[in-house]
């Protein structure tokens, strides 16, 4: 998959490892508001997530985790547990990594939604998301569908009305010089 960016050599490189640091929103925003053609390719894509894992920041990571299907299968554990959120000890199914097609968080206009409602529906499809540190180098993310009020300014979605359907959560730990999705919590 392609995201619009063309630009010479080592502005790449220098926009690449940018991203890293400032995760991919901030790619998209700085190459659209220098009226640049933004497609950047899964490789651009993969290494800023190595560059955001060599940084140590979790969120520029999990921003391209969740944007890009390359980065994505690249991060999954070799094998990911499925438990109940409420009941982590309780083991529901294991999944092989290459095999997992449940993850529920896409990115639409910078905005974290439900990937699987259908594209172009209004914000009861945003997701409320929580990144925490766990231990070490363990992220947990919990995520919940929301609803806002609609009458916050420019990006802002407004006021939280109230939350819709049961929250989750996903495990990140870091293995190998990366973090890798290792749990789906439901």
């Amino acid at each position: 998959m392609e995201y619009p960016m063309r630009l010479g050599g080592n502005m790449v490189l220098a926009v690449v490892m940018l991203a890293g640091l400032c995760g991919a929103a901030s790619l998209h925003a700085m190459a659209h508001a220098s009226g640049v053609d933004d497609t950047v390719s899964d490789a651009e894509m993969l290494s800023s997530a190595i560059a955001a894992c060599k940084s140590d920041n979790f969120d520029g990571f999990f921003e391209l985790f969740t944007q890009n299907d390359a980065v994505r299968k690249a991060h999954l554990a070799p094998q990911i547990e499925v438990r109940a959120l409420q009941q982590p000890g309780k083991l529901m199914r294991s999944i092989i990594g290459r095999d997992y097609r449940d993850y529920r968080i896409a990115m639409q206009d910078y905005q974290y939604v439900d990937a699987a409602a259908p594209a172009g529906q209004d914000s009861r499809q945003q997701m409320q998301i929580k990144p925490r540190l766990l231990s070490g180098k363990t992220w947990q993310v919990d995520y919940i569908k929301v609803e806002y009020d609609g009458k916050g300014e420019g990006d802002d979605p407004g006021a939280l009305v109230r939350t819709i359907g049961k929250p989750g959560a996903y495990i990140f730990e870091f293995s190998n010089g990366c973090w890798q999705l290792t749990r789906d919590l439901r």
